[in-house]
């Protein structure tokens, strides 16, 4: 239980580097939270085909976060992206 606490916590730190990545405009550091999201959803798949019972619940919950922040990070790219157009 405390494991999920500490990847809820996780969570939350990657929200927070993914407002500061798209505020400075930095669609690489984008690009590395996206890796990191995609390698901690695959651990949590692995983990709810092995195991069953109390933290399944939480693992599920954090997966489904973990997809809607990954889905939020190539939004905000295609954001840059086209900010950086209209710049040029």
């Amino acid at each position: 239980m405390i494991k999920r606490q500490r990847l809820d916590l996780f969570v939350l730190r990657l929200k927070e580097q993914v407002r500061e990545a798209y505020l400075s405009g930095s669609s690489t550091r984008m690009e590395r939270i996206s890796t990191t999201i995609l390698e901690i959803h695959d651990q949590n798949s692995l983990f709810m085909k092995r195991n069953r019972g109390c933290e399944l619940e939480l693992v599920e919950k954090e997966s489904r976060q973990l997809l809607n922040l990954y889905s939020q990070i190539l939004i905000l790219k295609s954001r840059l992206r086209k900010q950086l157009f209209k710049i040029r």
